[in-house]
């Protein structure tokens, strides 16, 4: 995706939190882009500490939405987080991630399922039944194994820390195009 498109999403997912706030209008966006759909991530943070994140993995709706609703859910229903503030609002830094269709990683065992991985490329969605769980590909930056972030990822799924190599689990790559504030 273009830079421009990036930076204008930023600006986007700002204004969105600033309207709520001040009840200003949020301007329509009139490029192509912001017509089609899209599947999108917000994230926030404050001092580089997660102030709140929320997204979605299918496109159901146009990347103007999207970047609207997840705007506001990331700051204001995000269950692990009180509702942002006022104050808060010039602290955090907005990231936005645009999410590229997932792909099923077919895998025979978890010897062939960690070598089909791809670290600080991949973001991952594990499921199992109705139990699922997802990692943004920049979430890699927290840990040092692939097997660290797949034990993480079960739990957030509500699974067992080592569920991924006993359990016959889904598990879906996907790449993202993403850009965080400030952006010159």
């Amino acid at each position: 995706m273009k830079i421009e498109i990036l930076k204008m999403a930023l600006r986007l997912s700002r204004t969105t939190l600033q309207s709520f706030f001040y009840n200003t209008e949020i301007p329509p966006f009139d490029d192509p882009e912001f017509f089609k759909p899209a599947a999108t991530f917000i994230t926030l943070k404050i001092n580089k500490k997660l102030r709140g994140c929320i997204g979605n993995l299918e496109p159901f709706e146009s990347l103007y939405e999207s970047i609207i609703r997840n705007s506001k859910s990331a700051a204001f229903s995000d269950p692990r987080f009180t509702p942002l503030t006022t104050e808060e609002l010039e602290e955090i830094t907005i990231e936005i991630s645009i999410l590229l269709p997932k792909k099923e990683i077919v895998y025979k065992n978890r010897t062939e399922l960690l070598e089909k991985i791809r670290p600080k490329i991949d973001g991952l969605f594990l499921s199992y039944h109705q139990l699922s769980a997802t990692f943004l590909p920049q979430v890699w930056e927290e840990f040092d194994s692939k097997e660290a972030f797949l034990s993480k990822l079960c739990l957030k799924a509500g699974l067992e820390e080592n569920d991924w190599k006993k359990l016959p689990v889904k598990i879906e790559s996907y790449q993202v195009d993403r850009l965080s504030e400030p952006f010159g």
